[in-house]
């Protein structure tokens, strides 16, 4: 099971109670001059999709407010961190790769029907193709656009190269960074709700307090576990928790620990005595990151 699948799963299956009405495909709000072309860019695109259908429009309204929080979400990265204001290229080529990231989104839906990239096609390759299709980019400096590219082609990836160019990297880190605060207040909706959790969304895993050693064991040593390991519901809450140890900036790591989406799976969990020391540990390690 791939990073992308499982956010795949939780983006495709939110909770209609969430979702904004009809006009999310509106700009993001922002006070970056430079960024405005792309703003309106991006909210045309995003409405030549729309066909006035209730339930087809509601799919297209989720990924547009997606793509809004992911922006948000980025603009915070790349207002915390040194390495992204010391440089106005990277800050731009993330703020770039952020607001487009999910671009192919539209087309893949409009075409196939789906949000799934197995049953139809690799999404971020499809946002890299409508770009240059478009060219979205060309006003662009060429270092600025190879950045903000990259960062959307690996967006999806279980894992990027470590050995790719350092700029690179870290922009592409911080759009996954950036993807994954705004899912995981889909995930906090699915896991923390009345009644029994969707076996779609908990990825065919068993209703059950039971929890797995490997699961645990990853959850213990602050890493993120394997999907493959997982066989209960309690086994992927706990995955969920351990996204924490896997964001790359102190911004997302601040954000997530302060949102109270983690918190809120965390008191999900049973109460065993197996559980909770590491439930203990992990909830200071959440004080420690919000502070």
């Amino acid at each position: 099971m791939s990073y992308g699948t499982v956010l795949i799963r939780f983006a495709f299956r939110a909770p209609r109670r969430m979702m904004p009405a009809m006009n999310a495909c509106a700009a993001p709000k922002h006070d970056i001059p430079d960024m405005e072309p792309h703003f309106r860019a991006f909210s045309e695109y995003a409405r030549s999709f729309y066909s006035g259908e209730a339930d087809h429009d509601f799919h297209l309204d989720l990924k547009a407010e997606h793509s809004r929080n992911v922006f948000a979400h980025a603009r915070g990265i790349a207002d915390g961190e040194e390495f992204f204001l010391a440089d106005h290229g990277r800050r731009s080529a993330l703020l770039l790769a952020a607001l487009y990231h999910d671009l192919g989104r539209f087309r893949q839906y409009d075409a196939y029907g789906t949000f799934s990239d197995a049953q139809s096609v690799n999404h971020a390759h499809l946002s890299v193709r409508e770009m240059k299709r478009l060219r979205l980019l060309d006003g662009e400096d060429e270092r600025v656009r190879g950045l903000a590219l990259a960062g959307i082609v690996l967006h999806n990836r279980f894992a990027v190269p470590r050995s790719m160019d350092a700029d690179a990297l870290a922009v592409a880190k911080a759009v996954r960074d950036a993807d994954k605060l705004d899912i995981l207040r889909v995930m906090a909706a699915h896991l923390t709700g009345e009644g029994p959790v969707d076996p779609v969304v908990a990825l065919g895993t068993v209703a059950s307090p039971r929890v797995s050693p490997a699961v645990l064991a990853a959850f213990s040593e602050r890493r993120l576990g394997f999907y493959g390991d997982m066989a209960t519901t309690t086994d992927f809450k706990l995955l969920v928790c351990g996204w924490l140890y896997d964001l790359n900036y102190a911004f997302s790591r601040k954000t997530a620990a302060g949102e109270g989406y983690l918190a809120a799976i965390l008191e999900s969990l049973p109460d065993t005595d197996e559980l909770a020391p590491h439930v203990a540990a992990y909830r200071k390690d959440l004080a420690a990151h919000a502070a």
